[in-house]
């Protein structure tokens, strides 16, 4: 197919003002970022956007701190006409307030410039060749232009005075406190699973994630009944395998429930609540484009990682629910580098928007019958990598029907900054979830046996075990404990011959 070369004038150059004002922000509001991040001025198209960096690199070179004064009153002393206010660049980091890594930004940023490289180059290529220039000239500019968009300078970041700089920053200065989707248990831009068994309602759960989190004005609502959710946040849930007719009958079903649970508020508010900070994807919308998966049979990224990257960092989204696994990747889910590349996709998503990326699996039959791995580290069926490579997990596990009602036990699997929950039950009353004090709490229990001692002088495990009716190991672990608090003393033998006392 033959193409014809338009006249420079008449092209848009490639370019993202968008990323250029975010990196530009973030610079400003975190000044160690300027070095770290390998900036240049060829990155930037706009003219306005140029100034402003030309005077962060001339007050880094004179140590001036970056403030908005500061900037404001450099841009007027190098006589930049066209950034006239502090007003101005307050607006410039108002608009680019956002949660996503600079680095992202900057890659588009990098690439932008790269592109508008190669389309001068083409036009000096295409005047060259008008010109009957030599070969040899032509060859030139084509080394020349392939010299320029090369991808060492994307490395020239590695080097000792940068490290040093990095590391005299996390030693000078208090660390953020972290940001959380679910206080105390999931925090701001990690990777995970939410997982179970079929028909644990991992995915109802999430969905009452989602709508909880969209309707965040209603104060102290909670999620799973237990965790608090005190702000709204928009939250992407991606139903894979879903219709929309699926979708509609169980988001229509919990907002019915969460209605009669609030009827101070109105179920319009609610509904505007969850219009704004809630996007679905049923099935019918995720093929859209026509691409289904995340990653490819070897574990590489596809362009739908990136396609959901930009819409959550688009719409100002930082959570994203993709269910389920089975539906996301092409890979063997028991091959170990693919599972961990998985992740990696996962991560990149992350990266590129900002947001904690949750995704929902099923447990293997293994793991949801071993007695020693309590906290369901190993209950994610296939490779061992997925859940080593995460940094959350939450474990859905069955337990025995009580008067006909289905009942779950909730397992932080994995705890990455913050401290481990210990595990939990809820009833599912379709659609929603009630908390169940747990009868068998350790302290509860170690209360319970304590009482059991001073009723039975000199009793043994074995005896307690018996008219608890417990098992082996929570009493074992009780008695412990009590030992441990100075709550009982073992004065004759263990085991049936008893002996144990309260002190």
């Amino acid at each position: 197919m033959q193409t014809t070369l338009e006249n420079p004038v008449d092209v848009i150059p490639p370019q993202a003002l968008d990323a250029e004002r975010f990196v530009l922000a973030s610079v400003i509001l975190a000044p160690e970022l300027f070095r770290s991040s390998n900036l240049s001025p060829d990155l930037f198209y706009s003219t306005e956007n140029r100034e402003i960096f030309l005077t962060l690199e001339a007050m880094a070179k004179e140590n001036i701190t970056f403030d908005l004064l500061a900037v404001s009153a450099e841009l007027k002393k190098r006589k930049f006409d066209s950034v006239e206010t502090a007003a101005q660049l307050d607006q410039l980091l108002t608009d680019s307030a956002s949660g996503a890594d600079i680095t992202y930004h900057v890659k588009a940023l990098r690439e932008k410039a790269n592109r508008r490289k190669i389309l001068t180059g083409s036009y000096e290529i295409k005047n060259l060749i008008s010109a009957d220039a030599t070969l040899e000239e032509i060859g030139q500019i084509i080394d020349t232009l392939k010299t320029s968009i090369s991808n060492k300078a994307d490395n020239s970041c590695w080097s000792a005075s940068e490290s040093r700089a990095l590391i005299s920053s996390l030693l000078l200065t208090e660390p953020e406190p972290f940001s959380f989707v679910v206080p105390g248990l999931l925090t701001k831009g990690v990777c995970g699973f939410l997982y179970g068994e079929g028909g644990s309602y991992k995915s109802l759960a999430a969905l009452w994630l989602c709508v909880q989190r969209a309707a965040g004005f209603v104060a102290n609502s909670k999620w799973l009944d237990r965790f608090e959710i005190f702000d709204a946040g928009k939250s992407m849930f991606c139903s894979i395998e879903d219709q929309i007719a699926d979708v509609h009958h169980r988001l229509f079903s919990v907002i019915n429930r969460f209605a009669e649970m609030r009827p101070d508020v109105s179920r319009q508010a609610i509904q505007t609540a969850i219009e704004e900070n809630f996007h679905v994807f049923p099935r019918e919308r995720w093929m859209q484009d026509g691409y289904e998966h995340i990653v490819d049979f070897e574990g590489r990224p596809t362009i739908k990682a990136d396609a959901i990257g930009k819409y959550a960092l688009d719409n100002g989204i930082d959570l994203i629910i993709l269910d389920t696994l089975s539906r996301l990747s092409l890979v063997d889910e028991n091959d170990n580098n693919g599972g961990a590349r998985l992740v990696s996709a996962l991560e990149r998503i992350r990266d590129n928007s900002g947001a904690s990326v949750l995704v929902i699996a099923h447990s293997g039959k293994a793991g949801r019958t071993a007695k020693t791995d309590t906290h369901g580290q190993n209950g994610l069926r296939g490779a061992s990598a997925l859940m080593d490579n995460a940094r959350f997990g939450l474990w859905f596990r069955s337990m025995p029907t009580k008067g006909g009602q289905t009942r779950l036990e909730i397992v932080n699997a994995k705890t990455f900054r913050t401290m481990r929950t210990e595990p939990f039950k809820v009833s599912v009353d379709y659609p929603a979830f009630t908390f169940l004090e747990d009868d068998d709490a350790e302290n509860d229990l170690m209360a319970v046996v304590v009482e059991d001692v001073r009723a039975n002088p000199g009793t043994s495990q074995y005896g307690t075990r018996t008219r608890l009716k417990k098992k082996q190991n929570v009493i074992s672990q009780a008695y412990r404990d009590a030992i441990e608090e100075g709550l009982i003393i073992c004065k004759g033998g263990r085991g049936k011959k008893g002996g144990y006392s309260i002190v």
